[in-house]
């Protein structure tokens, strides 16, 4: 109950060790730190919890303007979209599908290859 209840407060959920996902700038991400194609959805939803979203953005809708384009290019466009794939399906109360699994797979090799590539914008 308490870490539903801090949750909400902060924002975003608390993981059963307790603690919040530190934030990792796009400058300091490195691909091993990007979940791999077999990771489970609660590892991908920590990772998304490592960018905030609407401060990078620098607001709720433009946050939410960037993952309903579904045109990421740049990485931190990538990661906005992550992140609002998770509160979208957390709400929603359940996990990703198959298809929108294959989407989120691709995503994060799309990531993996901007890191790698030095594309950090």
């Amino acid at each position: 109950m308490m870490k539903r209840i801090l949750g909400r407060i902060l924002g975003r959920p608390v993981f059963s060790d307790g603690f919040l996902p530190e934030y990792v700038s796009n400058d300091t991400l490195h691909p091993d730190m990007i979940p791999s194609r077999d990771a489970p959805w609660h590892e991908i939803v920590h990772f998304s919890l490592t960018f905030s979203g609407y401060q990078k953005a620098g607001s709720f809708n433009r946050c939410t303007e960037v993952s309903c384009s579904n045109r990421c290019t740049t990485l931190s466009e990538m990661r906005a979209f992550l992140y609002s794939e998770q509160l979208r399906w957390r709400r929603a109360g359940s996990s990703p599908d198959k298809p929108a699994m294959a989407g989120i797979y691709d995503l994060l090799d799309r990531m993996r290859e901007k890191v790698r590539s030095g594309q950090r914008e």
